[in-house]
């Protein structure tokens, strides 16, 4: 889990969906660090109740590259630096363009060996929406029942997204193979249910990484 703690700054971008008798507002909360906290308002115009939905500033997904043998923790944090003020100025003059609802993501990978022996990962790419993370192909070198942590790169994201579509390519044992992922935005109450169930518990089984 990654606390953060908003200051008082808010964002509503321009254009709420409106979708039977529900329209969501979206709200981003700047964190220390700048870091942006969703959070989507649902309200329902026959009722007049609203529900708030809050979701972390990072996207994840834990899933087997190959099976009982290596498997793969993604990490993909939201980098989106705003200064408090300046969004509301522009809102408000129409000074906003196409590029306010972009963010950067940053994507790290923990790659895991389930084994006791050395196992040997690469990465040739890993991709969303046809742009590819890493520049060149990382090798990773896993020592027996261990992990890695590899920095890949940052790739143009939606600021607003729950999921992204994330595309693997690597090799094992000189063998290319190609995976599709989902990489999700959980709120804080699904991230905290995860860390209470794994919490002392040992991480290198597959039981940790169907996703």
């Amino acid at each position: 889990m990654r606390p953060n703690k908003p200051v008082n700054a808010s964002i509503v971008p321009s254009g709420a969906n409106m979708k039977k008798s529900f329209f969501f507002a979206f709200t981003v909360v700047i964190a220390v660090g700048c870091t942006p906290v969703m959070q989507v308002t649902q309200f329902d115009s026959k009722t007049g109740s609203a529900t708030t939905t809050t979701y972390a500033p990072y996207f994840n997904t834990r899933t087997m590259l190959v099976p009982d043998r290596v498997g793969i923790d993604l990490v993909v944090d939201l980098e989106k630096k705003v200064v408090p003020g300046v969004y509301q100025v522009q809102r408000s003059l129409g000074a906003l363009g196409p590029g306010d609802s972009d963010a950067m993501g940053l994507f790290t990978a923990y790659v895991h060996n389930l084994t006791t022996a050395p196992q040997t990962l690469t990465i040739s790419a890993m991709s969303h929406e046809h742009q590819n993370a890493i520049a060149a192909p990382a090798i990773v070198e896993l020592k027996p029942d261990s992990y890695e942590k590899v920095v890949l790169g940052r790739v143009c994201i939606f600021s607003y997204a729950t999921e992204l579509k994330v595309q693997i390519v690597y090799s094992v044992d000189e063998k290319s193979l190609v995976k599709d992922l989902t990489v999700r935005r959980e709120t804080p109450a699904q991230i905290e249910a995860s860390v209470a169930r794994w919490k002392g518990r040992k991480k290198n089984v597959p039981e940790f990484f169907l996703d």
